[in-house]
């Protein structure tokens, strides 16, 4: 009987002087499109946290690398970063995991994350608003030209300013 005690208080205390690993992640909805957040996340680690990037795949969403803070000093934890993009809300879910630190370095990272977008590309984007077809309809009977189709310059919009180009007909010689 004392060798089984002695064997169960063994592995007792072998598993309770091993670091516990966390297995929480932390994660963001980024307003932004795929590309601009993955692009943004893949700068973040590489150029501003300067990590060592050990893994990317844009096509499946992932970036995986070693992640040094103060807290740990000189050693390397196993990072990764994860994006899946909604097709229904039009949001990009972005997952940081840093197993072997505590979680709060994942909601940094994601803080850090979040602000690098904002810098990068601006205000986010408004979603959700769904445009009326008939408000469409109408200004485009307003902005109709009243000469023939062929002179008529192409109507271009970009971000509420209207770009006037001449059609390719009124620029050949006659």
């Amino acid at each position: 009987m004392r060798p089984r005690f002695a064997l169960l208080a063994g592995f007792v205390a072998v598993t309770f002087a091993l670091p516990a690993t966390s297995f929480a992640r932390a994660q963001l909805d980024s307003p932004y499109n795929y590309r601009q957040t993955f692009g943004s996340a893949l700068r973040l680690v590489k150029v501003d946290l300067a990590c060592q990037v050990t893994e990317v795949n844009a096509e499946f969403g992932y970036v995986l690398f070693e992640y040094v803070s103060a807290d740990s000093g000189a050693r390397k934890n196993r990072a990764a970063l994860q994006l899946v993009e909604s097709e229904a809300g039009g949001t990009v879910q972005v997952a940081i995991q840093v197993p072997q630190m505590p979680s709060f370095h994942e909601d940094l990272l994601l803080d850090k994350l979040k602000q690098k977008l904002l810098e990068e590309h601006g205000a986010p984007p408004e979603r959700g608003k769904k445009k009326d077809p008939e408000e469409g309809k109408k200004k485009d009977e307003n902005e109709k030209d009243p000469r023939s189709d062929e002179e008529a310059p192409r109507v271009r919009r970009s971000d509420n300013v209207v770009i006037l180009e001449p059609s390719r007909d009124s620029l050949k010689k006659k």
